[in-house]
């Protein structure tokens, strides 16, 4: 999504403003490396690589047949997460794992295993 910049400069009084139609591009997050597979319930974090995450943390869930689960997130930062795979999941070999921000989502598919 391109974002138009409109610039309103402060000394000299008086100048036109200055317009930059698409300056800025805001991008949803885009997952890299599809991430193992992870226990329900399990103690240890599964990572996800990718970009665009954002530097606010988002939301992780795991979705199968109109259920749809979040995850506690461990760490966020703009191109890794680290979460955990939420208790008391059937284990499946296609969950969808999407992780979302202020601006869109991404998906992709996640295997859960029985701890």
């Amino acid at each position: 999504m391109a974002i138009d910049v409109l610039v309103q400069p402060k000394v000299p009084k008086g100048m036109p403003y200055i317009y930059e139609p698409g300056a800025f591009t805001i991008r949803g997050p885009k997952i890299t490396s599809d991430p193992e597979s992870g226990a329900s319930g399990g103690l240890s974090p599964i990572t996800i690589h990718g970009s665009f995450f954002s530097t606010k943390k988002g939301k992780v869930t795991l979705e199968l047949g109109g259920m749809v689960k979040s995850c506690k997130v461990f760490s966020w930062s703009m191109d890794t997460i680290q979460f955990f795979v939420p208790k008391k999941l059937t284990a499946a070999s296609d969950y969808t794992l999407r992780v979302s921000n202020k601006v869109d989502s991404d998906t992709t598919t996640f295997a859960v295993t029985t701890p």
